[in-house]
């Protein structure tokens, strides 16, 4: 097995491609490479953690077993041009694959950078192809994104309904004036108001008062019947008053001459 030191040149990376026959195939090799860090990373990281030193993970005899032991296991996910082959040899194949490549760009393996003066890491390679296929149409265009709807116009605010108007107060005055308009219906202090005399049926009738008058005059009473002698005796007794007071007034007035 060849030994490989740090920085070690690019000179013989085709040599070991070509033994599986996969140095003009930058996809495959990608995939084995894939299959070679996976396992690098398990084991490395265990052999840090049992306080072991990173650049001396090849020393231990149970690390390499171990580091074949999972290239053995990767074999499924390797190209498939490749997977008929003996196991042992692609075991060893990818084992020396890995030292290389530990070797000739150590810091991106988790060593130290080589003491060489002057060593730079190497160029990363360029990506693999795309692997061939049909050629795709040209892609169509995106659909235009819908107009956006309108937004709606807001609901008009309903208008608050009118509040009935009071009917004014003169209105409702003349309603009463119109109703007290029946006199009739008129208590008495609202007659007066008005200019109406009142009505007193108790009052007695003005002969009976005239007759009460004379009476006192005279000193005499006369007679209350209600027959017809009695009115003519009362037409007498009017007449005769009356005379007495022509008389009277003939008498005064010829004292007065």
């Amino acid at each position: 097995m060849v030994k490989y030191n740090l920085g070690v040149g690019s000179r013989p990376e085709q040599g070991l491609w070509d033994q599986l026959s996969l140095y003009a195939n930058p996809q495959a090799r990608a995939t084995v490479m894939a299959a070679i860090r996976r396992v690098h990373n398990s084991e490395q990281a265990a052999h840090i953690l049992g306080g072991g030193i990173a650049k001396h993970l090849l020393h231990s005899t149970v690390r390499k077993a171990n580091l074949e032991t999972g290239f053995a296991a990767e074999i499924p996910n390797l190209p498939a041009s490749i997977q008929g082959r003996p196991q042992a040899d692609l075991v060893e194949c990818m084992m020396e694959l890995y030292r290389f490549y530990r070797a000739h760009d150590p810091t991106s393996w988790g060593l130290p950078a080589p003491l060489r003066t002057g060593w730079q890491p190497p160029a990363p390679p360029p990506a693999p192809a795309p692997a061939p296929g049909k050629a795709t149409g040209k892609a169509p265009a995106p659909a235009p994104a819908p107009a956006p709807a309108p937004v709606p116009a807001p609901a008009p605010a309903p208008v608050p309904a009118a509040a009935p108007v009071p009917a004014p107060e003169t209105s409702r005055k003349r309603g009463r004036d119109d109703a007290d308009d029946d006199d009739s219906k008129l208590p008495v202090h609202k007659k007066l108001a008005f200019g109406e005399m009142p009505e007193y049926p108790d009052l007695p009738d003005p002969a009976s008062l005239y007759v009460q008058g004379q009476e006192a005059i005279l000193g005499m009473k006369a007679p209350r019947d209600d027959d017809d002698d009695d009115d003519d005796e009362m037409e007498e007794v009017y007449d005769s008053i009356e005379d007495d007071e022509m008389g009277e007034v003939s008498d005064s007035e010829e004292e007065e001459l």
